[in-house]
């Protein structure tokens, strides 16, 4: 990645998501499920 750009909001949103999916109380499916879905929002 280069340092002189900053991320794409996509990028940081995707981030946050993640972060969150992982902070919440689900089993690894359940987690793996949510990012999975977060992953398809952000190929479209």
């Amino acid at each position: 990645m280069n340092q002189g750009n900053p991320c794409p909001k996509g990028v940081l949103s995707l981030v946050q998501r993640f972060d969150m999916a992982r902070s919440q109380a689900l089993t690894e499916s359940e987690s793996l499920d949510l990012i999975r879905h977060y992953l398809k929002g952000y190929a479209k």
